[in-house]
């Protein structure tokens, strides 16, 4: 969806940007944790495991 997003609205990639390792969780417009439900899927836990959620 973001790659979506991001066509849409013309933005090009940027290979030389410094990779961010983090995560935010938006929930309603808000920062959140990453919801229960995300984790029981393995790919929740696998961001749960490898980037500190903020």
């Amino acid at each position: 969806m973001a790659a979506q997003a991001l066509r849409r609205i013309g933005a090009e990639p940027a290979p030389a940007a410094v990779a961010d390792t983090t995560l935010t969780v938006l929930l309603s417009g808000r920062t959140a944790t990453l919801p229960d439900t995300a984790l029981s899927y393995a790919e929740g836990r696998y961001l749960q495991a490898v980037s500190p959620v903020r």
